[in-house]
């Protein structure tokens, strides 16, 4: 089974009492986890050599990983849902959709780097604006299709009612597909 059919097969839901709370299913046995800091319980697949998980400097010390890699006749990169923060974890251009998508989308590129890709490699975005204003909606897509231009990625644009820090108004989460290693 190729990795992309595997990675299909995980399902991630969020806890309806506590959106911090993720689970993810899959075939295999949950196992539960804590976080480094201890904090945002998550349950997921135990980790085999298949499956490697990432963390970059570039998107600051975080609770959660910034994305997972799985090998098998190509890469499947999937990265964890980015903010617009700064390397402390301070949230940048509060307030402002065309500034915030440029720091998301900054960020996406600089994990991609981290492991051997670059945004040309995305094959999927899912965009989250917090605003029910379709202008909002609109400036968001406008910024995402000029930053990635002539890439061909899988998108969804939706609003939601509120993301992690006050003022953050975008979260992108990006999956890529890379070659084999030293393929």
């Amino acid at each position: 089974m190729g990795a992309v059919a595997r990675h299909a097969r995980i399902v991630v839901e969020r806890s309806r009492t506590s959106p911090s709370v993720v689970r993810k299913r899959s075939t295999a046995r949950a196992v539960r986890v804590v976080s480094r800091r201890g904090s945002h319980p998550t349950e997921r697949p135990p980790m085999t050599a298949s499956v490697r998980p990432f963390r970059t400097p570039a998107l600051g010390d975080t609770p959660y990983i910034h994305g997972v890699v799985l090998p098998e006749a190509g890469r499947m990169v999937v990265l964890a849902g980015l903010s617009p923060i700064d390397a402390e974890g301070a949230l940048l251009h509060p307030g402002d959709v065309t500034g915030q998508m440029e720091r998301v989308v900054e960020l996406a590129s600089a994990a991609l780097a981290e492991v051997g890709g670059d945004l040309s490699d995305v094959i999927r975005a899912r965009i989250s604006v917090a605003t029910a204003d379709r202008g909002e909606l609109v400036a968001a897509w406008t910024a995402f299709a000029r930053l990635l231009a002539g890439v061909d990625a899988a998108a969804t644009l939706v609003g939601v009612t509120v993301l992690a820090y006050p003022g953050q108004l975008v979260e992108v989460e990006f999956d890529a597909f890379l070659p084999p290693e030293g393929g």
